[in-house]
């Protein structure tokens, strides 16, 4: 007997042997492409738009858990994300409208693309029922798990402001909406967003979270009760 012939595999098999050395070739390609990614210098992060296939595969994969839900005061469907302390967040801002609050130089359009600003005191009221605003230390608590704010991260908030900006790695997808003055003047609409916090620094003066497109930085500062400023709403 030829034992050539009862050795060799049959032609109709190789492209699965070939597929398989392939593949064990591709593995480590693959894990080292994720390396990259994962470590790459924030100065380095393309925008979202740029990401290659697998940097968006990698963001799928580490993604924390997202979903939807519906604010039955109006019917106003939101994105959440479920984000690395454990809490639900709002991927969104809130729209609800109700009095004091504003769109960003009373255009409508502004509503929708960039939420509403409330003033503080309707802020406290604004959360849809389940959920509530954030307290400084929950701010600070969820920031510290992507670097950090500007006055506790050694690289003064700038892989924060990286994670959670629109596009970024967190899937939280802050907006630069702006914020209404004390007075009925709006500044800053696509160079800063502000968010408040439920904590009060002061009779007069209330801790919120700010990005900075200019520095590319996530700041923790103070604002006055008189402005207003966008809502992102959490759940445990």
């Amino acid at each position: 007997m030829n034992s050539e012939a009862t050795t060799k595999q049959p032609e109709k098999y190789y492209p699965l042997v070939i597929g398989k050395y392939l593949l064990l070739l591709l593995i480590p390609l693959i894990g080292f492409g994720i390396y990259q990614i994962m470590n790459r210098k924030d100065s380095d992060k393309k925008s979202i738009n740029e990401l290659t296939f697998l940097e968006k595969g990698l963001q799928l994969f580490t993604a924390t858990t997202l979903g939807t839900f519906t604010d039955n005061r109006d019917g106003q469907t939101y994105k959440w994300v479920r984000l690395k302390d454990g809490k639900k967040w709002m991927a969104q801002n809130l729209k609800y409208q109700m009095t004091d609050t504003w769109c960003y130089d009373d255009e409508s359009n502004n509503c929708a693309t960039y939420g509403r600003l409330y003033s503080w005191e309707a802020a406290q009221k604004a959360c849809p029922s389940g959920w509530r605003l954030p307290s400084d230390k929950e701010w600070r608590k969820m920031a510290k798990h992507y670097g950090g704010c500007d006055d506790d991260a050694q690289d003064g908030g700038q892989a924060a402001y990286a994670a959670l900006i629109q596009g970024g790695r967190s899937g939280f997808s802050a907006l630069l909406g702006g914020y209404k003055f004390s007075t009925e003047d709006f500044y800053d609409l696509d160079t800063r967003g502000y968010y408040w916090s439920s904590t009060e620094r002061s009779a007069t003066f209330i801790w919120h979270y700010r990005l900075n497109q200019y520095h590319e930085k996530f700041y923790r500062s103070v604002g006055s009760k008189s402005w207003a400023c966008a809502c992102r709403c959490l759940r445990d």
